[in-house]
């Protein structure tokens, strides 16, 4: 029944193929906004650099003279050049209604709109039909859901992936075509975002160089000019301030990690379903929310080893094909490229860039990948589309739908328990919902003349990283909320409270002031 289902939706007519492609968006969308709502769009990794990204936005509101040209994104010793992540972070705070949760819908929309991206690309390169099971994969990924919703800047990667792979398979497919300029200005926007684009720089350019349709010049030369002209704010800015960022850039030296041979494994995973990295730094929270919502933690693994096997024969069809594609042309690349246009677009942009950043040595981490998540999740569809085995064809047919109902399960599963967790746990979790909540109830018992200050040394001290997010973010959080919005001008007084674990017995000259999820913040006479 599965099988004659499934031939149904793929030999659809053009009207249900249509409903079916809204009915996939749809069901991302909802997806994506349960992980919001429920999940409240927290990332423990991303955390720190949301708030940064925060700060960065208010600082260009009040006129801070860096902030106009240089964003939050770090990089090496200094920070990725250009404004335009704290403008576009500005932008989704400013239609989200100046609220957390607005600008992280307004972020999610953007995302939700990708996975039609996903399909169009699909389409170029499978068919119509299967271009359908892409975006399905795509809406109902446990990855690209992930990686939807939040204020972090590899969240909007995806977006400018998509527009990248879709314009350049335009400039390799009609000659004199106008795509070319919307290549330049993806490839000038995206290192102000996340520096990772800088790696797809040589992949972009040996695909120009081996294709044979004719670049238009004109629009590749104006398209070059638009992208020199993105980064005038910074070369302004760095002129007046002797390069200080550029040489800061240039003068760290990150050590090698043994992190960067995750670029390997990176691309298997996001095509999985495996969601340790998620749970916490160790394995205790993954085994809490397999066992609360599996039954077993066992059982959780079982599905993630089952998952990452099935990517694995996935990525390892596709590098077979790759390989057969240069059969008799391994002199010739460019008639490889000729016979073989599809295979050698996504070869190139999916391992020319990883095969570079392995070079440098550094730690890589799943985020860097997002800007290749819309080929990504063309492979397994594609790979079902080019199976010539009845019984193979019947085996993962089963086995890809079957993790997709699994998925769209571990993803309300998990947000379940990590909104559960937020609001109930023993530890206090700085999502932004918890902290402008926290900052409301602090301002709340607090004279509005005087400027808060939060000392977080009893909390952190001597205890695990987990825990120390929760007092370092939310005193992080109240300096930037008190600098930039609590007050119009600076006041002339403050105050300082301490936060301290809410188990501990308070003195007599304590007075508690605010008090969640283990953490207590206190005023001391």
């Amino acid at each position: 029944m599965l099988q004659n289902t499934l031939d149904k939706i793929i030999n659809s007519s053009p009207r249900t193929h249509g409903l079916l492609l809204l009915a996939v968006i749809v069901l991302g969308f909802l997806l994506r906004t349960y992980s919001l709502y429920a999940g409240q769009g927290y990332r423990e990794f991303a955390i720190g650099d949301e708030l940064e990204a925060y700060k960065v936005v208010l600082e260009l509101l009040a006129g801070v003279d860096y902030a106009w040209y240089i964003g939050q994104p770090n990089f090496s010793g200094g920070h990725a050049p250009g404004p335009l992540w704290t403008l576009f972070w500005l932008l989704t705070f400013k239609l989200g209604g100046y609220s957390f949760d607005g600008a992280m819908f307004i972020m999610l929309l953007l995302n939700t709109f990708v996975i039609y991206l996903v399909y169009k690309l699909a389409n170029m390169f499978i068919g119509r039909d299967y271009a359908l099971l892409t975006a399905l994969l795509y809406a109902t990924g446990p990855w690209p859901v992930y990686y939807s919703t939040g204020l972090w800047n590899p969240v909007p990667m995806a977006f400018f992936g998509a527009i990248l792979f879709l314009s350049l398979w335009d400039v390799t497919q009609r000659d004199n075509s106008r795509s070319i300029f919307l290549v330049c200005m993806v490839a000038a926007i995206t290192p102000q975002f996340h520096m990772i684009s800088v790696f797809y720089y040589p992949a972009v350019l040996l695909i120009l160089y081996l294709s044979p349709a004719k670049l238009n010049k004109k629009w590749f030369i104006a398209g070059v000019i638009a992208g020199i002209c993105v980064y005038l704010p910074y070369f302004i800015g760095e002129m007046n301030s002797d390069w200080e960022n550029t040489r800061a850039i240039f003068s760290e030296s990150t050590p090698m990690s043994f992190g960067v041979a995750k670029i390997i494994s990176t691309p298997i995973g996001v095509i999985s379903n495996q969601i340790g990295r998620w749970t916490d730094y160790g394995f205790s929270g993954y085994r809490e929310y397999g066992s609360g919502y599996f039954g077993s933690y066992i059982v959780l693994l079982l599905i993630n080893v089952f998952s990452l096997l099935i990517s694995l024969i996935i990525i390892g069809s596709f590098l077979r094909i790759l390989f057969r594609s240069f059969q008799g042309n391994w002199l010739s690349p460019k008639s490889a490229f000729a016979n073989h246009p599809a295979v050698l677009f996504f070869g190139i942009l999916l391992i020319l860039p990883s095969l570079l950043f392995l070079l440098t040595g550094h730690n890589y981490g799943s985020r860097y990948s997002i800007v290749a998540f819309p080929l990504l999740f063309i492979l397994p569809a594609a790979f079902l589309r080019y199976l010539d085995t009845k019984k193979y064809i019947y085996f993962f047919r089963s086995a890809i739908s079957l993790m997709v109902v699994v998925n769209i399960y571990l993803i309300i599963s998990f947000n379940h328990h990590q909104g559960d967790l937020i609001e109930n746990g023993n530890v206090f979790v700085p999502s932004f919902r918890k902290l402008e909540a926290a900052r409301q109830e602090i301002r709340q018992h607090t004279d509005p003349e005087l400027f808060i200050q939060l000392d977080p040394t009893e909390y952190i001290k001597d205890e695990p990283e987990y825990m120390l997010l929760g007092g370092l973010f939310l005193a992080d959080f109240i300096s930037i909320t008190e600098s930039f919005i609590s007050h119009s001008e600076q006041p002339t007084g403050s105050v300082t409270y301490y936060l301290e674990p809410a188990a501990d017995p308070k003195t007599a000259n304590e007075t508690i002031i605010y008090q969640s999820n283990g953490l207590a913040v206190v005023e001391r006479e």
